[in-house]
Parts: C-alpha cells; structure tokens; sequence
C-alpha cells in the first residue's frame, strides 16, 4: 500500500462563513484555512501500519565537535509503516502538540493518507522532515 502523511496547523481565525459567501468556501488571502500544511510520500509501499499513542523515540544529538549523545523523548504519537517485521518509515509527533489524527484508506489504489493536525501553539521543534517535539519534552 502507498502511505501519504500530512502535518498541518489549521487556522483558528478561518471564517467559514466568509469562505462560503465570497470564495466558495475555499480559504482566501487573510482567511486561509491552513497556518500551514506539510505533506510527505513515502516512496517505498509498506505492508501495514502501526500507531502509538503513547510511544517513545530515540533521538541522536550531535556536536559541533562531533561527538554525540542520545536520549529519549517520552509521550509521543508514533506512526510507523512496516514492511515483513521491519519499520522502514517513522513518523513522530508530540503527544500534546496534536490536536486530532485521521486516517483515510483507498481501496481502489490501495493508498492510505494519515493526517497530524496540531494545535495553535508554535513552541516546537521540527527534526528531519517526520519528527515534530514540544521543546518542554526535550531534555534540558
């Protein structure tokens, strides 16, 4: 199956009712229905999928000097794809930055499209292009 992942920060001040009047309910400039919207395909099929509500991840920092140290970030939403017995995708976001998921599955293209929307809050920090952490679940 091909899996698409979308992180996105809705826009609170939306008016739907602006949108529906003028711009056919669409988002327009100064209504955007989105903050922001990042979208990812994975470009290997996976299997299945997994999801972890209360997941941990492990994280490698490294340093100017090159050395390098890790650590684990605690309450975290997980979503891996696997294929056989192996993860080969990871997706990771923290658990109070998510304001809902959704899963949507195609069966005519066998696609599966899993949404992270978060909550109004900017205090986070994005690793890679699938890691999104709180800064306050980061250790110090």
């Amino acid at each position: 199956m091909r899996l698409f992942v979308t992180f996105k920060q809705q826009n609170p001040d939306f008016n739907k009712e602006y949108a529906d009047e003028y711009h056919f309910g669409k988002g327009s400039d100064g209504n955007w229905k989105d903050n922001w919207s990042e979208g990812l395909k994975c470009p290997k099929e996976v299997e299945k999928i997994s999801i972890n509500q209360k997941g941990t991840i492990k994280l490698i920092a490294k340093s100017r000097e090159g050395s390098s140290k890790s650590f684990t970030v605690d309450n975290m939403i997980i979503l891996e794809g696997i294929v056989g017995s192996k993860i080969i995708y990871q997706f990771a976001v923290s658990k109070d930055l998510v304001k809902k998921t959704h899963k949507a599955y195609n069966g005519k293209y066998d696609t599966t499209r899993f949404y992270f929307y978060f909550k109004s809050r900017n205090d986070y920090v994005k690793i890679e292009d699938s890691i999104y952490v709180l800064e306050e679940d980061l250790p110090k």
